[in-house]
């Protein structure tokens, strides 16, 4: 009996990550052409397929602002202008100087660390905390990476609690 209810929960997850948001025609012709309007800069957060986080998401925000949770297996586009930017990706935050007319590839990498652990019944099992921290990625590596990988929209708005981590 246990068995099924841990299959229809991990069911669930999965049908739940793979929803979100589809980007606008506007965002994905911007996204495919890998060009900036004029004077801007593009950003591009990855996160390749990884099937020890098949149900996982992760917090995109840029300045503070919410861009919304990106999929294990997906990308999103965020169009800036060009100067000082703070990328945080789950609670790692990620410096950038964007230049005019040019594109920049962040991939997420995930890691746990044991936080101790727990006994069930009889096993000592560990309790595993995830952190995902974004990676600059060379342009080739990252056009190929993101071609497997699902678009989805990006949010705007503000987010108070959201926290910059100092370096």
């Amino acid at each position: 009996m246990k068995w099924h209810h841990l299959l229809t929960i991990l069911s669930a997850s999965i049908l739940m990550a793979s929803c979100g948001a589809n980007p606008t025609t506007d965002e994905a012709s911007i996204a495919q052409s890998h060009t900036p309007r004029s004077g801007q800069s593009l950003i591009y957060v990855y996160w390749p397929s990884d099937v020890f986080s098949t149900a996982a998401t992760t917090r995109v925000s840029i300045n503070r602002k919410s861009k919304g949770e990106l999929p294990n297996g997906s990308f999103m586009c965020l169009q800036m202008a060009a100067g000082e930017h703070q990328l945080l990706v789950g609670s790692q935050a990620a410096k950038l100087h964007a230049q005019p007319n040019k594109c920049y590839y962040f991939k997420v990498k995930r890691s746990a660390k044991q936080q101790g652990s727990m006994m069930y019944g009889s096993m000592l099992y560990p309790i595993l905390v995830f952190s995902s921290t974004p990676d600059s990625t060379e342009e080739t590596v990252a056009r190929s990476e993101i071609k497997k990988c699902r678009q989805v929209a990006v949010g705007e708005g503000e987010s108070s609690n959201i926290k910059i981590i100092p370096e």
